[in-house]
């Protein structure tokens, strides 16, 4: 096998290419766009030397350039050769380098299981069932690499390499029990392998910062990513409810709004917020961001685990969340918060000097002809519904008083130049306000039942304090454009799009997504979210309660899908050994459902005419078939005959008679 020339073997050589380049393309979405690009152009460059001269590079020297080259590459993109990332690069870049070297089948072997250790590496990545499936593929094209290898076949045909496939995907079944059973069995470690840290996570992370500048949010409203998913326990509620909090604003130098001062996680939830009326129960399912923040409705009551509340009321994980996270809220729309601290109440109304000179005036105006702060607001409100303000998400570039220019000039914007307008006209009114940034809405799947937040649902808000209310949320995008908030952003931004929403193809298309979403979705909570406190709790179902008793259990287990294993696998190589006689039995098996028995020491002519005799109706097919079997078992028949035989027995579907005998 050394020996052998893998370009005497056309098909070997561009099946591992193949496999190769769906590696590389498999890894593109965590590693460096330059790692992917120079990974494709060896393989580029390898085809090309095999048009031109059939050969790879026999050079040593350029091969010993080429690999110190590839590790610069790596430590250029990365600042390292190992870890998760950069160990994954080299290896990526060093199995092309391989492809350019392949010339003997040994060469081919060895590319091939390095592809099976990359391919299988994905799902550290990026543990989704899609991801796995890709994996899956691709590990069944690379056995099948080496079992076309090691079958010593001078030409691999198209039906030579479709049994290849075929076998490399029984043996992948095969392994397929003994997986599940180790799966849900086998003592399962605190974290998962996919959590190991990376050095590179969250680097290209999308979701909201923890500052906020005009241009911030609409980027993200153009985006489809997911940002969570949650299942409510009971009714869904209303579009207009659903405000996801996120990270709170203080602080602003009239153009940035951020969070200077991080806020302390509260000592005491019940002494700071007083809930009333009925809570809202729900599971969350938070994708990777890496930041802190969790997001739930307003206000939660409750604290998942490895998390806090801090003083803005905001779900803070004690650790960075670069893995997908799940945690149960419960909620409550009606609440009054505590009284503010003095230090808060400056902060509060603090207004940034020499900017939004006009705002200042304009909102203190308003407090002059306003009797109550609620008049005011109101008032303000009022301002934005009817002056000609308007919704985009493409404003006109503001200048260095952003502020006044977006209230008096062009006047239009996205939520967050209202938000931002809306807070700094109430702090220079005299009343405490800061800006709330989250996810508004969300888009319900019918499929799995469940609501799909996207980043494009990216969002912000107002605050304001009242005495003896507390904070109270007030959005003045609601009053510019009330669709955003009813039905979501596309329908704010277009009423054609709700239009064209409603056409068969679209309704299609998204049925389809939300089928695909809902597998992932049912793949994350029984698959990925099975932790040590799940099979802690399938333990206790099966009554193990013991080491001993689940290393007893362990054993049995895999004792029964190995023994199960060996009788299938006996059935298999019996009728690859002998197809001739898989065939006959198949044949057999169908006159046996119908009581029609072969003895054990029965011929094929003696079986067709007792055949004949007891069912006359089947005598000249069955007397074919068994002639058939007969001449190729024992005369010099070639292969079309078996095709005719099996043919044959495909198409002999004999029926029970009422008056049929009883079985022999």
């Amino acid at each position: 096998m050394n020996k052998t020339n893998v370009h005497t073997q056309p098909a070997l050589f561009h099946g591992l290419m193949a496999s190769i380049c769906m590696t590389l393309i498999g890894h593109a979405n965590h590693l460096s766009a330059m790692i992917t690009i120079t990974g494709l152009l060896f393989l580029g460059w390898r085809w090309w030397l095999i048009i031109n001269n059939g050969k790879g590079i026999e050079s040593r020297w350029l091969r010993i350039f080429l690999t110190i080259a590839t590790i610069a590459i790596v430590i250029t993109q990365y600042g390292t050769i190992v870890g998760a990332d950069g160990g994954t690069a080299l290896l990526c870049l060093m199995l092309a380098l391989k492809a350019i070297e392949t010339r003997h089948q040994r060469d081919l072997v060895i590319a091939a299981q390095i592809g099976i250790f990359l391919a299988a590496s994905l799902v550290l990545f990026n543990p989704a069932a899609s991801t796995l499936l890709f994996a899956t593929i691709n590990i069944w094209l690379y056995l099948t690499l080496l079992l076309a290898v090691y079958s010593q076949k001078k030409q691999l045909n198209r039906v030579a390499v479709i049994k290849q496939l075929r076998y490399s995907g029984f043996l992948m079944l095969q392994a397929l029990p003994i997986m599940i059973v180790l799966f849900f069995l086998f003592p399962r470690l605190p974290d998962p392998i996919w959590s190991l840290p990376r050095a590179s996570q969250g680097g290209g992370m999308t979701g909201l910062d923890d500052s906020m500048s005009p241009g911030n949010i609409s980027h993200l409203s153009q985006s489809d990513a997911i940002a969570f998913r949650v299942r409510f326990d009971g009714s869904i509620p209303d579009n207009q409810r659903l405000y996801w909090r996120g990270p709170v604003l203080w602080d602003t130098d009239g153009r940035t709004w951020n969070n200077r001062h991080q806020s302390q996680p509260l000592s005491s939830l019940r002494q700071q917020i007083e809930f009333s009326g009925n809570g809202d129960r729900y599971q969350i399912t938070l994708e990777a961001h890496g930041r802190h923040w969790m997001y739930a409705l307003d206000l939660p009551a409750t604290i998942p685990q490895k998390a806090n509340l801090n003083a803005d009321f905001v779900l803070m994980a004690k650790e960075s969340i670069n893995q997908r996270q799940q945690y149960r809220v419960t909620s409550y729309r009606h609440y009054v918060t505590a009284p503010l601290s003095r230090q808060e109440r400056q902060r509060a109304l603090r207004f940034p000097t020499e900017h939004a000179e006009k705002t200042r005036a304009l909102g203190r105006q308003w407090r002059r002809e306003s009797e109550t702060d609620q008049m005011l607001v109101k008032r303000a409100l009022n301002y934005f519904r009817q002056q000609p303000f308007h919704y985009t998400l493409e404003p006109p570039r503001l200048g260095s008083h952003p502020t006044d220019e977006f209230l008096f000039s062009t006047r239009k914007g996205f939520c967050e130049h209202y938000a931002a307008a809306f807070t700094l006209l109430m702090r220079a009114a005299g009343i405490p306000a800061r800006i709330v940034t989250g996810y508004q809405g969300g888009e319900y799947n019918n499929v799995g039942n469940y609501l799909l937040v996207r980043q494009r649902d990216a969002h912000a808000w107002s605050e304001i304090w009242f005495p003896h209310q507390g904070w109270v949320r007030v959005d003045p995008t609601a009053a510019v454009s009330p669709l955003r908030i009813e039905r979501g952003i596309d329908d704010a931004l277009s009423e054609e799009a709700f239009a064209s929403d409603r056409t068969g193809s679209a309704r299609l298309w998204r049925q389809t997504r939300y089928s695909f979403d809902a597998i992932g979705m049912a793949w994350n909570n029984w698959v990925l979210n099975f932790d040590t406190n799940l099979q802690t709790s399938l333990f206790a179902t099966l009554g193990i309660s013991s080491w001993p008793i689940l290393a007893l259990a362990l054993t049995l287990a895999l004792t029964a899908v190995m023994a199960l294993l060996i009788i299938v696998i006996k059935h298999k190589d019996r009728a690859i050994n002998d197809p001739l006689a898989a065939i006959y039995h198949v044949f057999c098996s169908k006159l046996d459902r119908l009581g029609l028995r072969r003895q054990a020491a029965e011929g094929a002519q003696s079986y067709a005419r007792r055949i004949a005799a007891m069912r006359p109706d089947l005598a000249e097919q069955v007397q074919l078939i068994c002639k058939q079997y007969n001449d190729l078992r024992y005369g010099q028949a070639d292969a079309s005959s078996q095709q005719q035989l099996q043919r044959a027995v495909r198409q002999f579907h004999p029926r029970r008679q009422d008056s049929q005998t009883s079985r022999p």
